[in-house]
Order: structure tokens, then C-alpha cells, then sequence
């Protein structure tokens, strides 16, 4: 009994260890990616828009929420638009369009090398269904963009979003069903597509 209450003592004491170390070294990559925005940002002579904070706050914040389980960043842009309400219009626009073409690749990519199905043969017949779905993510994903903060250079308007995980993943559920109705794929390829709509797209491209 007592051996098993060492043996569990240590094993917290190693997960709290392992936890601390992982901690430490999220903050600083943390702290690296804050670094080399600011550089960018001061090269650009950006300034905030809508928001009394410094830049080095606003990232702090930012990245603090996307180190946490549950966010993705998508960042949209506009260049030489006449009114700042243009140009978050733009760069709002901009950010679902991007989102949605990485989405939209991502999905590409899985049907093509996990699926299992012939997708040389399929490839024509689904271009349809790829533009449907690419198009439907993008609407779906107007109540879900929130804004983190927004920076404006010469000539260029800047806008980091923050994206619910849970809510993108209903956006591309939705996408995927209303793509399937208008292009009519089979019901394998569908079947085959939705193994691969739960996983965010973002996240594949660090793994």
C-alpha cells in the first residue's frame, strides 16, 4: 500500500513537472511569435484601429487565447480602400474567403490521400462539389469570425480573427451537406468527406 502511494506521489509530482516544462515553453515561442509581429508591424508603421491598447498588449491577448484549446486565427486584409467601414468590410470578407480556401484544401488533400477512393476519376466530377462547399463555409462563417484586434498601414487595413473551433466545424458540417445537395456526389464520396470535417484545417498544417 505503501509503494502504491510512492508510485502515485511520483507520478503526480512527473506530471506536474512535464506540465510546468510544456508551460514554460509555450511562452516562449509565445514570446517569439510576439516578437517577430511587433518587428513587422513597426517596419509597416501600423497603427491600431478601434482600440486605446498597444500592439504588444493586443498580441499578448491574442495569442494567450489561441495557445488555449478552442481557437483558430484567420486574418483578412484590404489594400487602398477610401473608409475605414470599407476596409474592415473588405478585410472581414477577405478573412472568410481564406478560411474557406484552406478549409476547402484541406478536404482536397484528405480525399486524396486518405480516402481510398479513385480521385483521378472522381476529380472532374467533384469540381463542383469543392466550389459548393468552398462557397458555403464562406457564408456559414459570417456569425462566427470574432474580431481581435485590427492595425492599419500607408495602404493596407489588417484584421485578426479569432474562430470557435466547435463553431467552424458546424460551418463546415453545414458546408458539406448543402455542397453534396447542389453538386448531387455520391453518397461514397460524401460518406468519405465527412470522416475528415471534424478536423481542423488550421491545425493540419503544424502536424
Amino acid at each position: 500500500m505503501r509503494t502504491l502511494r510512492l508510485f502515485t506521489s511520483l507520478s503526480v509530482m512527473l506530471l506536474m513537472v512535464f506540465a510546468a516544462q510544456t508551460s514554460i515553453a509555450q511562452s516562449k515561442a509565445q514570446k517569439k511569435e510576439i516578437k517577430a509581429k511587433l518587428k513587422y508591424f513597426k517596419k509597416e508603421k501600423a497603427e491600431v484601429i478601434g482600440s486605446s491598447r498597444s500592439l504588444e498588449v493586443l498580441l499578448e491577448k491574442h495569442y494567450a487565447k489561441l495557445d488555449a484549446e478552442g481557437y483558430e486565427e484567420t486574418i483578412g486584409v484590404s489594400e487602398n480602400c477610401p473608409t475605414t467601414n470599407l476596409c474592415i468590410q473588405h478585410a472581414t470578407n477577405n478573412a472568410q474567403v481564406q478560411y474557406a480556401t484552406l478549409a476547402n484544401s484541406f478536404l482536397k488533400g484528405k480525399m486524396v490521400s486518405e480516402s481510398g477512393l479513385d480521385a483521378a476519376r472522381q476529380e472532374g466530377a467533384m469540381d463542383k462539389f469543392y466550389a459548393a462547399y468552398e462557397k458555403q463555409i464562406s457564408s456559414n462563417l459570417s456569425g462566427i469570425l470574432k474580431q481581435s484586434f485590427a492595425v492599419k498601414t500607408k495602404d493596407r487595413f489588417e484584421i485578426y480573427f479569432l474562430i470557435d473551433e466547435d463553431g467552424a466545424a458546424r460551418a463546415r458540417r453545414q458546408a458539406l451537406e448543402r455542397a453534396v445537395e447542389e453538386s448531387r456526389a455520391n453518397q461514397e464520396w460524401a460518406n468519405s468527406a465527412s470522416n475528415f470535417i471534424n478536423q481542423s484545417p488550421d491545425s493540419s498544417l503544424t502536424e
